[in-house]
């Protein structure tokens, strides 16, 4: 007669609950890195397509039209670039007087800008500022009359 050995089996009554909990991990786990990869394939497309020129000289469009409609005069921009860590950079700006005369011509603004203030209160800040090729042609017509860029400041 052979003896067996008997087998001992520990139960765990928590297994089936720890199983679920690994489960509801990784699903959570697989939802983050969906969710994380997907915002930055977005941000990656929204960077691309402002990198276009088209993007670039339509963006310069609609801000031209924009200060004119502002300014009351006529208003040129050649191409605004935009990159993600805030640096501004504008070609070819324009702009003219109330008279139709060229008031303020530059070949190149560039700007850096503080976008964490912006987006917590809405500020703008400048951090730098640099103007390449600027030529202004300020005037007065009469002694006691305002200068010709006065408009810009009311």
């Amino acid at each position: 007669m052979c003896k067996q050995k008997k087998k001992y089996t520990l139960a765990y009554p928590l297994s089936g609950y720890l199983g679920q909990k690994n489960k509801r991990l990784n699903l959570l786990k697989k939802t983050i890195r969906w969710v994380l990869g997907t915002v930055l394939v977005v941000i990656l497309l929204v960077y691309l397509f402002i990198s276009l020129p088209f993007f670039q000289r339509w963006m310069a469009g609609e801000v031209a039209s924009y200060l004119s409609d502002k300014l009351h005069t006529r208003v040129e921009i050649g191409r605004i670039q935009v990159s993600l860590l805030g640096r501004l950079i504008i070609d070819d700006i324009n702009v003219w007087d109330r008279s139709n005369r060229p008031l303020l011509s530059a070949t190149r603004t560039g700007a850096q800008l503080d976008l964490m203030r912006y987006f917590n209160d809405g500020h703008i800040i400048i951090n730098s500022a640099q103007l390449y090729g600027v030529k202004a042609n300020i005037s007065q017509a009469h002694p006691d009359s305002a200068l010709n860029y006065q408009f810009i400041l009311d």
